[in-house]
């Protein structure tokens, strides 16, 4: 703890560590049955966007397997794009989901497209 907070010292960086625990999550002793979607996020970057997504995402029990962002900043909003792999519950009722992250799209000002993994690609490798 004390090299970490030397070496953050010379970043100026604040690091703060706690104690792993090793307990398993619910989630870990019984993993639901998940199937892999795809969010991409479109629009103006702001602070909070990564925590206002992932808080909608948790409260419908879905992990974020991966995220990816391109963040060209400039005038076009559009031009900034996260694309969020995720492992959704099969118990998840998607519309649910959908209308909660639309929600958080209309407040935020960003367009969030939800897609099955599978159809993603396909639709992907089409358009390349």
């Amino acid at each position: 703890h004390k090299a970490l907070q030397q070496v953050g010292q010379k970043m100026r960086l604040s690091i703060h560590v706690d104690p792993w625990d090793e307990q398993p999550t619910p989630w870990q002793e019984n993993p639901p049955e998940v199937q892999p979607y795809i969010l991409t996020v479109i629009g103006p970057d702001r602070r909070g966007l990564v925590a206002e997504v992932s808080t909608q995402l948790a409260r419908h029990g879905v992990n974020i397997t991966n995220i990816q962002a391109i963040f060209k900043g400039g005038k076009n909003p559009m031009d900034n794009l996260m694309v969020f792999e995720v492992d959704v519950p099969r118990s998840t009722i998607m519309q649910d989901l959908r209308d909660a992250l639309h929600e958080v799209g209309q407040r935020l000002d960003i367009e969030i497209d939800t897609q099955h993994r599978k159809i993603f690609e396909s639709v992907s490798n089409i358009s390349n």
